[in-house]
């Protein structure tokens, strides 16, 4: 070999070790953005890796590296404005493998016309939906991929997790509650507050406290708690029943007054016959049974569906006798009616309420609203609304809280 070609090899060789030669990383790159006419506050960072966040220069620059070749996408922030939005999108490039990806945006005090413009962030306003009609301490919320997450603060039940950049199919709200299982929804995100709500179950597995029993949780609609299955029920023992009835420790619902009694028993009272049943005009008392069975539960046998309970189905027996009976059963009927919601499919969500409505949320304030159906004045009892601590708002045609 000559000298000279001696030379070069050992130059070569010694580059080699020194790094000054090295083999490109073709399974990551970089990102290069700017948000033109940028704010002061503006930051980005890949979704699924809020760690890497970092701010946007005064120029509206910003430059992220070691992301994975391939489809990527980014939160991209604009500074938050006086009255507390943002401008953000969820931008999706395609990182080339030892490359950079660039890509620019708009933001506020950008030169344009507003539709070019990136768009303004949404909020997603939270709560959950527990099984078995209990209520929960502090559940623990977060959207999957972002660095947002919370709970309510004392003495609320919702929380809201923003901003976020607006986006279909992309976002997951979970949910956690001691005591209740995790649970996670899919979300739309619009310009705008957005309310969901997440139904949570029991989490009989676990070995600790269930559902209403776990500390600092409890019952809606004034019912008690069974530690045991971690439900909610109207009563635990006689003791939480009117003087003169007992509670039924299978339905765990207090039995109606004997026959001929001076009071009859409400609806979903524990019966054996219907003459133990209050009704009315409109609705005679009725003690729907299951076939064979000696006992059940008192409802109403009224002449058309609109004197029914509110949600209960209008149905006949075997005999040709139409009557109103709930979807599932008693139970799960009068843990549901009045638990938090943000929407009508939140409260429908187990079958209990087919028919419920979410009335009186306000996703923009944080309030949800409460499972609830239409109702019916009566002659007698007033109202179709038989769940304890609610009436008939004839205004919203809405079984109300008193």
């Amino acid at each position: 070999m000559a000298r000279g070609s001696q030379l070069a090899l050992v130059a070569l060789l010694a580059l080699a070790g020194c790094g000054g030669l090295q083999t490109p990383d073709l399974a990551h790159g970089s990102v290069q953005g700017q948000v033109v006419g940028a704010r002061l506050d503006g930051f980005a960072y890949p979704f699924g890796q809020p760690a890497l966040a970092t701010t946007v220069a005064a120029d509206g620059s910003f430059r992220i590296d070691g992301l994975p070749a391939g489809r990527v996408r980014l939160l991209v922030y604009d500074d938050r404005l006086p009255d507390g939005t943002r401008r953000a999108e969820l931008v999706e490039v395609v990182v080339p493998g030892a490359g950079v990806a660039r890509f620019q945006r708009y933001g506020e005090a950008a030169p344009v016309m507003a539709a070019a413009k990136m768009a303004f962030a949404g909020v997603v306003v939270a709560t959950v939906t527990p099984a078995g009609g209990g209520t929960v301490a502090a559940p623990r919320f977060a959207v999957v991929g972002t660095a947002l997450a919370g709970t309510p603060a004392a003495g609320k039940t919702a929380v809201a997790l923003g901003l976020l950049p607006a986006a279909t199919g992309v976002y997951q709200l979970t949910a956690e509650a001691s005591g209740y299982k995790p649970a996670a929804r899919p979300i739309d995100v619009a310009s705008a507050t957005n309310g969901y709500d997440v139904p949570l179950d029991i989490d009989v597995d676990s070995g600790g406290p269930r559902g209403c029993s776990a500390d600092g949780a409890g019952c809606v609609n004034a019912l008690k708690c069974d530690a045991a299955s971690g439900r909610c029920v109207q009563c635990l023992g006689d003791g939480d029943c009117a003087a003169g009835s007992t509670c039924d420790l299978t339905e765990h619902f207090c039995s109606a007054p004997p026959a001929g009694g001076p009071t009859l028993g409400a609806v979903c009272s524990s019966c054996t016959d219907s003459a133990q049943c209050a009704g009315g005009v409109d609705n005679p008392g009725w003690c729907e049974k299951a076939p064979g069975a000696s006992d059940g539960y008192c409802t109403w046998a009224p002449a058309s569906e609109q004197y029914c309970p509110a949600d209960f189905h209008y149905l006949a027996d075997g005999n040709g006798v139409w009557r109103c009976v709930p979807a599932i059963s008693c139970e799960t009927y009068f843990a549901k009616f009045g638990q938090a919601c943000f929407s009508d499919d939140g409260c429908r969500s187990d079958g209990a309420m087919p028919e419920a409505t979410c009335y009186g949320a306000d996703p923009d304030n944080g309030i949800p609203g409460s499972c609830t159906a239409e109702c019916h004045l009566l002659v007698s009892p007033p109202d179709t609304c038989v769940v304890p601590g609610f009436h008939c708002d004839t205004g919203v045609n809405r079984c109300v809280r008193n």
